[in-house]
């Protein structure tokens, strides 16, 4: 039903995502803290333990990686919902396996329930649903708020962690329930150069002054079209090698593959860009559009704890304009 990593087994880390220090930052205060070192908020009653994340974004921009390194950095497991397997053909098993799902999390407590495509499974309920959807979601909503009830401060440990490329289709019941939440963009230039020199630190490159030309032509190239684009540049000195010495009389399987290989240059970069292409862009509109702007209204009204829409000043609704845009 479900992978549950242990947190030894988990080899993301903070350090290994470069260009959103100041989501890491929010993550470190709210959760990993409170978790790795609890005795540090004893002293504030005001402060409890979110029992919700959202993490909204394009896709490639290292939603599921944040996750990971999140139950890493708080030495918790991280259980990985795989949502197909709670589909099944048989009436009421479906919701006998999120009973399940959610006994193991009590047990497992603290812990981390990462859930995917959020979306798909909590989309918002219509007429139109199958009944037997209807009642899995209901479960999962139910049996979600009698572990809220029961720890209101969260003592257990449990945080739910939502990622989705599109989050106006979610249930506003759910949004309710995910106090935080993290638009996990495009990279800026700035936020490029950072994960091209993470993703380049152990590649022999010509010169260490392209990785910054290269972040201002790759404009809205996702964290994971970058680490595409590198690995297909790499191959292109690797192949010119091998075709200077076939030219030489060598066969394939003669060639010896420890012979030096040039290091990389701005052209190798240009000649994959041809070949990867930015993505997240073209599958991802974060334009203003009616589906954005119910979303909007949730966040306003819930997942921000800010007025609702119609006690907001414009430049408030304006804010969150921008970041879904």
């Amino acid at each position: 039903m479900q992978d549950v990593i242990d947190p030894d087994d988990i080899h993301t880390t903070f350090d290994d995502i470069a260009g959103i220090d100041a989501i890491k930052q929010e993550l470190q205060d709210m959760i990993i803290l409170p978790l790795s070192q609890p005795q540090l908020f004893v002293s504030h009653s005001l402060f409890s333990l979110p029992k919700g994340v959202l993490l909204y974004g394009p896709p490639g921009t290292g939603k599921t990686m944040l996750a990971k390194a999140l139950a890493k950095e708080s030495g918790i497991p991280f259980i990985n919902l795989q949502l197909s397997t709670l589909m099944n053909m048989y009436f009421g098993e479906s919701q006998k396996l999120i009973r399940a799902l959610f006994a193991m999390c009590r047990k497992l407590a603290p812990c981390i329930l990462f859930i995917d495509e959020v979306d798909i499974f909590l989309s918002s309920r219509s007429h139109g649903d199958q009944e037997a959807n209807a009642q899995m979601k209901s479960q999962f909503l139910q049996l979600w708020d009698g572990m809220l009830s029961e720890d209101v401060e969260n003592k257990y440990g449990i945080v739910v962690v939502g990622a989705t490329n599109r989050p106006w289709d979610i249930d506003k019941a759910f949004l309710r329930r995910l106090p935080c939440t993290f638009l996990v963009d495009l990279p800026t230039e700035k936020q490029r150069e950072a994960i091209l020199r993470m993703i380049l630190k152990d590649e022999h490159v010509q010169d260490p002054s392209l990785i910054p030309e290269l972040a201002r032509i790759t404009e809205s190239y996702s964290g994971s079209d970058l680490k595409e684009l590198c690995k297909t540049a790499c191959v292109y000195p690797i192949r010119e090698m091998i075709n200077e010495k076939r030219k030489e009389g060598y066969a394939l399987c003669e060639i010896d593959m420890n012979c030096p290989v040039r290091p990389l240059c701005l052209h190798d970069f240009k000649r994959a860009m041809t070949r990867v292409q930015a993505t997240g862009k073209a599958a991802y509109n974060y334009s203003v559009s009616s589906s954005s702007t119910a979303f909007i209204d949730a966040i306003l009204s819930h997942g921000r704890n800010t007025p609702s829409r119609k006690n907001s000043t414009s430049e408030e609704i304006e804010e969150i304009r921008e970041e879904v845009d």
